[in-house]
């Protein structure tokens, strides 16, 4: 039995150059803090790792307008430790979905 919890506080600058007339490049970077705690049983013993990580993070992607008030686009984001821990570094991909009212 393994338990994950997993924390994490990100700022970010984001450029938005435009490409097309409702398409936008999205770069940028950030820091980021990741909290991880893991705790796993096992015949009666127990296992716990905590890790506090801060990092930078580099963020590339699209931004194409849908309407005046949506927009969707993929993002790719790299992050890497700043620090010696178990939590060394992370690659990400999401589909992002923005809508501004």
């Amino acid at each position: 039995n393994v338990n994950v919890d997993l924390r994490e506080v990100e700022a970010r600058l984001i450029f938005l150059p435009v490409l097309r007339e409702r398409t936008k490049l999205r770069m940028g970077m950030g820091l980021t803090m990741r909290y991880m705690d893991i705790e796993g049983h096992t015949m009666g013993q127990s296992e716990r790792a905590k890790a506090s990580t801060p990092a930078t993070a580099l963020i590339l992607g699209f931004d194409h307008k849908l309407s005046r008030a949506v927009s969707l686009g993929p993002d790719v984001a790299y992050r890497s430790a700043l620090n010696d821990s178990f939590d060394k570094s992370a690659w990400d991909a999401a589909i992002r979905l923005n809508a501004t009212f």
